[in-house]
């Protein structure tokens, strides 16, 4: 074949790659020399372009690049598409097919590569944020619900003995939403205003509900000396304003026997208590006739009001732990009458419960017959009974009322609001702290859900205060003294936190051996709120759960010190501290099935679930219709 026939070949083989589709059909059935030589010549113009398509990745050009060659396997798929040895030319078709179809699969993986690099920075945040909000529910679960209820049925030394068929079981809860919204709700730890550090003192207070009196010292009254209608719950406050005297020393007003005194200049207030030699004498002539055995000198009992035993462990930690590093006794069952204070005070103070004061002969028919019988003479408080056994008493409290419960008309004609012999309630009178014309209960009051601050202090600062001067003014002499914390007795549950430190600290200070430590309450929260409202299950139970811990009780006999360990165990009452008491005071054992240091009935849980009646806490008892509260 000649120059020219070549030349021509060629150019006939090349312009075949041209041709429109519909020749495509007489190509792919043409032989090997009519099909071979293009798909060499397109093999190469491949070839070259790829030694051309790192260049091109490295200007980012590739995208377009990709979608070409994507068009173009396309297209050699489809126009080559049979192998034969024939067919030489289709060989290196297909092999080419095969090398691009890799080479497009690794610059997929590339691109996938890339584009995941650009976000593996995000990816990775993303990541370690929720695998973080993960371990957080997880820890959150495990110690917020998982283990909400640890303190149900544990105590500081002991839990509750279920091993014996006679006792009271309480019911197994899951969760404790008490325990699981703790915190959330604390007023004082988000608004500053509410710490007692930032408290602002205003003068114009002093000036609009004090009456004018020349002096730089206000000093409170003495209130032990007020009438029943001074002490009235109603108008004790005004009262307490109205009879404050000035003076213009200190000293002036610590000579006229003054015990809460503020400095209207500085906006500091005093606490003082002086030593009354007449009330020793007359107390020691008394005791010359008493008889207690070995029974210790001092007794300091620390109520606070609305807390109930599970939540005394996990609102107090170190109350709590100051307890567990010294002789203790925690009464696992003691059990509320009912779920207000009143009812659980009158069986501490007077006694009685709703039984002593129905009339049994009432006429049901006739509107005018009391549902309550006329007591022939006022029932004496406890005051009264260790008055009358030589002891010198102190009442403290963080509140502008007299006595633990509301003192209203309805008792009066029952039972007698004895004072104290030293009584400290006038500072949460104060109108920084109560103002008589303000609506702001919920925030500044003794019931507020935030911190009772006055005077850059909280209230409960001054009662301890109080004691220590009580305590040195009577060191030698016997004394009772009770304290009533209100932190408790408010919505949130959280004010509470506020007092666990100072108190542990106070109790460190204070202890010795020959004081006597008893620590309780009358009931768990009542107060209406978040807290109530969530608590289910809980809620109902702790309203009727509170506690009673004794510490470093000494002078008891073995079998009065094997019995109260034991009723540790056994439902109690406020009737059987109030025996308790009594006894203490006196050496004189009474109460009989209803004493802390006497031995109960093997029956006792079940008997006294009857008679509390239908809100009974006890799981495994069947109740009774019996309801314990009084309303008048």
């Amino acid at each position: 074949m000649n120059n020219v026939n070549v030349y021509e070949a060629i150019q006939q083989r090349v312009s075949g790659i041209f041709e429109p589709k519909n020749n495509y059909s007489s190509l792919r059935t043409q032989e090997q020399p009519e099909n071979g030589f293009p798909s060499f010549v397109l093999f190469l113009y491949e070839l070259k372009t790829r030694i051309n398509d790192y260049q091109i990745d490295r200007n980012e050009q590739s995208k377009k690049f990709i979608i070409f060659l994507i068009v173009d396997f396309a297209i050699l798929l489809y126009s080559f598409s049979e192998v034969s040895p024939a067919k030489f030319g289709g060989v290196y078709c297909y092999l080419f097919l095969f090398f691009l179809g890799m080479y497009l699969l690794s610059k997929f993986i590339q691109y996938g590569t890339r584009r995941m690099s650009e976000y593996m920075g995000k990816i990775r945040t993303v990541l370690i944020i929720s695998f973080l909000i993960l371990v957080g529910i997880r820890l959150f679960f495990f110690n917020r619900i998982y283990n909400s209820c640890a303190n149900w049925k544990t105590g500081i030394s002991q839990g509750i003995d279920e091993s014996r068929r006679d006792s009271c079981n309480l019911a197994n809860l899951k969760y404790c939403p008490y325990e699981i919204t703790d915190d959330i709700v604390d007023l004082s730890a988000i608004f500053s205003m509410f710490n007692c550090e930032n408290f602002v003192y205003r003068l114009i207070l002093i000036q609009k509900y004090y009456p004018y009196s020349p002096g730089h010292f206000y000093a409170h009254p003495l209130t032990k000396y007020f009438n029943d209608t001074q002490r009235h719950a109603d108008k004790f406050p005004t009262q307490v304003l109205l009879n404050t005297k000035g003076y213009m020393t200190l000293q002036e007003a610590l000579d006229n026997k003054h015990e809460v005194i503020i400095d209207i200049d500085s906006g500091q207030m005093h606490t003082s208590v002086q030593r009354n030699e007449t009330l020793v004498e007359e107390r020691r002539e008394i005791r010359k006739n008493q008889n207690r055995g070995d029974l210790q000198q001092h007794m300091l009992l620390v109520f606070i009001d609305t807390l109930s035993r599970p939540r005394l462990h996990v609102k107090m930690p170190e109350t709590v732990q100051f307890l567990r590093e010294r002789d203790h006794k925690e009464f696992m069952r003691l059990h509320a009458i009912w779920t207000r204070t009143q009812e659980n005070a009158l069986a501490l103070l007077y006694g009685i419960v709703e039984d002593d004061l129905v009339n049994t002969t009432r006429d049901h028919n006739d509107k005018n017959s009391s549902k309550w019988k006329k007591p022939d003479v006022k029932l004496d408080s406890i005051f009264d009974y260790f008055h009358n056994h030589g002891f010198i008493t102190g009442y403290s409290a963080n509140t502008c009322e007299t006595n633990i419960f509301y003192w209203r008309e309805f008792f009066y004609e029952y039972v007698k609001n004895t004072a104290p012999d030293h009584e400290h309630l006038t500072p949460t009178c104060d109108p920084h702290l109560r103002e008589p014309t303000s609506d702001d209960m919920d925030f500044v009051s003794s019931y507020a859900s935030a911190r009772r601050c006055v005077y850059h202090r909280d209230s409960s600062e001054y009662m301890m205060d109080y004691y220590k001067e009580f305590k040195k003014a009577y060191q030698s002499e016997n004394t009772i003294f009770l304290m009533n914390f209100m932190e408790t007795h408010e919505g949130t549950g959280e004010v509470i936190d506020y007092l666990d430190k100072p108190l542990a600290k106070f109790l460190k200070e204070m202890e010795d051996q020959n004081t006597a430590l008893i620590l309780f309450s009358d009931h768990g929260l009542h107060m209406s709120g978040f807290k109530l409202g969530l608590g289910g299950d809980q809620a109902e139970i702790e309203r009727y759960y509170p506690f009673l811990i004794t510490s470093n009780i000494r002078g008891l006999s073995m079998e009065h010190e094997r019995n109260l360990d034991f009723n540790t165990q056994k439902v109690v009452t406020h009737l059987h501290l109030r025996n308790f008491l009594m006894y203490w005071a006196s050496g004189q054992v009474n109460g009989e099935k209803m004493n802390l240091i006497n031995q109960l009935p093997h029956d006792n849980d079940r008997q006294l679930c009857d008679w509390i009646g239908y809100k009974c806490i006890c799981d495994n008892f069947p109740k009774t219709d019996r309801a314990m509260y009084i309303e008048w």
